[in-house]
């Protein structure tokens, strides 16, 4: 949906997310500050066979700039390796997006190149469990 122009209307995204809290392969974590207030957001939704995941992160525009986002990816990466036995971490990210490109980057995400998603410019950065990610 992050790659759609179009808005969504409440109902299809409470179905939507019903159906994301109902997935087995679907993982989604709440990044809090140090006060226990929510920050942001990360969903990884694996393949049926759970060695690949895509990530989807969100921080409040409120608490952006402020190292969220790479600690919480970081964060939510680590305990999805805990969790399951994921290989590999996607992430596509609009190429102009160069606040999140630095984050995925910081957060040890490697670029491997472009992509076109829905006629939009992008990056496709991949993270892969190495033993000390175990």
């Amino acid at each position: 949906k992050s790659f759609s122009p179009n808005p969504i209307s409440w109902e299809n995204h409470r179905a939507w997310f019903s159906e994301k809290m109902k997935d087995k392969q679907c993982f989604i974590y709440m990044g809090l500050d140090g006060k226990g207030f929510p920050v942001g957001q990360i969903r990884f939704d694996c393949t049926k066979d759970g060695s690949e995941a895509v990530v989807d992160v969100h921080v409040d525009p409120a608490k952006r700039g402020q190292g969220f986002g790479v600690r919480l990816i970081k964060e939510a990466v680590i305990k999805l390796a805990k969790e399951t036995d994921v290989q590999t971490v996607n992430a596509m990210i609009k190429s102009e997006n160069t606040a999140s490109l630095r984050a995925f980057t910081k957060a040890g995400f490697s670029d491997v190149g472009e992509k076109t998603i829905q006629g939009i410019d992008a990056r496709h950065f991949t993270w892969k469990r190495t033993p000390s990610s175990e």
